[in-house]
């Protein structure tokens, strides 16, 4: 060895050399260790993907190895992938007729079979019509989607609904509305609108472009459903500041358009287009339903007043409000014949609150209108039950032990969903969409004129079965039918609430039965189809 003590060039060379040699021991003593290493792993991997391939012992050969079996099974992913769509793609084509048949309700499906042959269309359309299933139809822009329940169909005939295309300025759908002239102009659909309590022509049509009867040619239809949104109509002429606003001539002066027509001009140009319509002119109108539910009748007179004269709208079948019809109008009531037609009266739109626990016993939401005599009744009720005379000039006797959630203005929600029971109680008519939002609610309605709030609703659900009957006349008489019913059994209260619950697909107006049931007892009252499947679960079929 050298010695590093007083090192002189010879010696530097000698402890250099022998650094080089214990450089060259460490890397030999490093290269022993790598292959060891290398054949252990080599071993696990051959040992591991033996019962694949016979690989060689070397390191390159085994990752070959590994990364062909990786590719085979890739390869295998791929073609068992293509041959599951394969197979999707033939049972597809094999049952395109039983598909096409299951799935009709949909507007897809529906747009497809126009384009198919009207023999195979209508063969589509109308058969099993009572054992189909549809749904309903999501609304646009701000309001409420369309719950997606599925009905039998009650209608057993097909429909057209005409559309601008084929009759300009019929379908209403389309229109731009607003509430002032300063305001921007906004598609019907996302409006205020379909929130306001008369806007059932706006939800019937859309449940009408859904429902599995309708048909595209209407030389296949036997109803024709006239989609003006007459109601709408009257909804923003009422927001005018003047009547002189209302011709329609020029569009910087107008609240509600189609296309390039708007209000008076606009039901002008409707009138005409049925005139000329050959399906309107093939009956007289006879198989042709409108929706004119609003208490207003402006559109009808404004018609009237025009020369020459144009009537033809409101001279069809229609939903009325509460039986009344425009004047003249050539039917009266549900009656048939050549020359009559058909009215059947409206259900207001409700607006549900949430499901609530009931930790109420009674509730009523609605103006009180002091001044007014028709809202008297209001403000009795309200009195009895609260024990609070404020507008009812000391008319009750007695504190209550009445737990009311509201009775009065206020907030609908959550007070009329915590209450048992809501009270039906007369305002400007004995209808209200009060009885509607009750109903939605989840909680039992109180009808307190229950004959004529009764008869003017259309007779086709059993109004009776759904609620009570309590009697108003004095503050006695109604605090005794209180006592009777609020010491009910839970059971008692339980099947009343599920009878509601059975009902509702039919008095939503977001779901598409309502709709149905309408149209059915149209068919039915025109002779066109002999009966309608009773929705009543202990009844029989109407005839």
């Amino acid at each position: 060895m050298c010695n590093a003590e007083g090192m002189d060039s010879s010696s530097w060379s000698c402890h250099h050399d022998e650094m080089s040699m214990s450089h060259r021991r460490s890397s030999r003593q490093r290269r022993r260790q790598r292959l060891q290493t290398t054949a252990s792993s080599t071993a696990a991997a051959e040992t591991g993907s033996s019962h694949l391939h016979h690989s060689p012992s070397s390191s390159s050969s085994c990752y070959a190895t590994l990364q062909s079996w990786y590719c085979t099974l890739s390869t295998c992913k791929t073609l068992c992938v293509s041959g599951v769509i394969s197979l999707i793609l033939v049972l597809q084509v094999v049952n395109l007729k039983a598909s096409l048949q299951a799935v009709q309700s949909t507007a897809f499906v529906q747009r497809f079979l126009e384009e198919m042959p009207t023999s195979f269309q209508t063969a589509s359309t109308s058969s099993s019509s009572t054992s189909s299933l549809w749904t309903g139809m999501s609304g646009g822009g701000t309001v409420p989607k369309q719950e997606t329940t599925q009905f039998d169909t009650l209608l057993q005939v097909p429909f057209y609904i005409y559309t601008n295309e084929s009759s300009p300025y019929l379908d209403w759908s389309t229109a731009e509305v607003r509430r002032a002239l300063k305001k921007k102009w906004s598609p019907v659909q996302d409006s205020t609108y379909p929130k306001y309590k008369h806007s059932d022509d706006y939800w019937l049509l859309q449940a009408a472009k859904q429902h599995p009867l309708r048909v595209y040619n209407p030389a296949d239809a036997k109803l024709f459903l006239v989609p003006t949104l007459i109601n709408a109509w009257h909804y923003y002429d009422s927001f005018r500041e003047t009547k002189k606003e209302s011709s329609g001539a020029n569009r910087k002066k107008s609240l509600f358009c189609v296309a390039d027509k708007c209000d008076d001009d606009l039901l002008r140009a409707a009138d005409l287009a049925l005139q000329a319509s050959e399906w309107y002119q093939n009956h007289g109108g006879q198989d042709h339903i409108i929706v004119d539910s609003h208490f207003l009748k402006r559109a009808w007179h404004r018609l009237s007043d025009q020369h020459p004269p144009s009537v033809l709208l409101k001279r069809l079948n229609m939903i009325q409000f509460e039986r009344k019809m425009p004047k003249p109008w050539i039917g009266h009531g549900s009656v048939r014949g050549d020359n009559k037609r058909v009215g059947l009266p409206s259900m207001y739109v409700g607006h549900p609150c949430g499901r609530q626990p009931k930790t109420h016993d009674v509730a009523f939401v609605g103006r009180m209108k002091p001044e007014n005599p028709n809202f008297l009744a209001r403000r009795q009720v309200c009195a009895w039950v609260t024990g609070d005379d404020e507008n009812n000039n000391n008319t009750t006797t007695t504190q209550t032990n009445y737990k009311v959630s509201r009775c009065g203005m206020g907030d609908q929600c959550p007070a009329l969903a915590q209450a048992k029971y809501g009270f039906h109680i007369r305002g400007d008519t004995y209808g209200s969409n009060r009885l509607m939002d009750t109903l939605l609610s989840g909680s039992v309605p109180l009808f307190t004129n229950a004959t004529v709030q009764q008869e003017i609703l259309p007779d086709f659900i059993p109004w009776a079965h759904l609620g009570y009957d309590v009697d108003i006349t004095s503050e006695a008489a109604l605090k005794a039918d209180l006592s009777k019913l609020l010491a009910q059994s839970p059971d008692e209260y339980a099947r009343k609430l599920k009878t509601i619950q059975h009902y509702r697909p039919y008095l939503d107006h977001t779901q598409s039965g309502q709709f149905d049931l309408y149209m059915a007892h149209f068919a039915l009252q025109l002779g066109l189809q002999s009966s309608v499947r009773s929705i009543d679960p202990q009844a029989t079929e109407q005839s």
